[in-house]
């Protein structure tokens, strides 16, 4: 084995991100347990995939010099990357394609207006298919559990 090379910044950065990657397959073989029994081997794979991670890093780990370590080990503790939108979508040429970005809390006061009149709703299962504001929360990703047999799913779940 080769002498212990000090990590350079861009090596840091990118040891973290790894780690991260590990700790984000690992959170989603969880969240995704029932998703993964649908793909073959999926619950397989992904373990395989985050166990692979998790090897290299304990390798690339090794090759640190022992001070340089702790401190990467005790900063990687403190260090988080969040995923979000690379830059606005409002203005941009495609806007038309793909919509524009609305915050959370602005669906959540959509949803909350919906509220009543889905509570209300006279609407046969026919007239719920074609209902709009159903078509519309449908597109919003969420956890509404889908009745079976078509009934619209917020009648009663807003």
């Amino acid at each position: 084995m080769s002498e212990q090379e000090p990590l350079t910044a861009t090596e840091r950065e990118w040891m973290i991100r790894l780690n991260v990657a590990h700790s984000i397959l690992v959170k989603a073989a969880d969240h995704l347990r029932g998703r993964m029994k649908q793909v073959p081997y999926g619950s397989r794979d992904i373990a395989m995939i985050a166990k692979r991670i998790d090897r290299l890093l304990d390798m690339a780990e090794k090759t640190i010099p022992q001070e340089q370590y702790l401190s990467y080990k005790r900063n990687l503790r403190m260090s988080d990357y969040t995923v979000g939108v690379k830059g606005p979508a409002r203005g941009t040429p495609r806007e038309d394609e793909y919509g524009m970005w609305v915050t959370l809390n602005e669906l959540n006061a959509l949803v909350d207006g919906c509220h009543d009149h889905c509570a209300m709703c006279m609407l046969d299962k026919y007239g719920q298919k074609k209902c709009p504001i159903r078509r519309a929360l449908d597109e919003i990703p969420n956890d509404v559990p889908r009745p079976m047999g078509g009934e619209c799913p917020y009648m009663t779940e807003i």
